[in-house]
């Protein structure tokens, strides 16, 4: 099972290759949004496991990101 951290990591990764600007920030309020947290939870919970529940509604986000669309239409969906 991945962990919180593990899943920021992959997803800053996975925008910086994507030519995406602030990959690592923008992963942050992803997560922290399509988890239902703010972002300071996601520091204090970074060992803690996500389910494939949890991180399916996830991928459409970072994909929507990837893909350039702008972090606030994302956020406000």
């Amino acid at each position: 099972m991945q962990t919180i951290l593990s899943i920021l990591n992959k997803t800053a990764d996975f925008l910086q290759k994507n030519g995406v600007p602030n990959a690592k920030l923008d992963s942050q309020l992803l997560l922290a949004h399509g988890l239902g947290l703010k972002r300071m939870d996601l520091f204090l919970k970074f060992d803690q496991p996500l389910s494939e529940n949890e991180l399916a509604p996830l991928r459409p986000l970072i994909a929507r990101r990837a893909k350039r669309e702008p972090l606030q239409h994302i956020l406000e969906a």
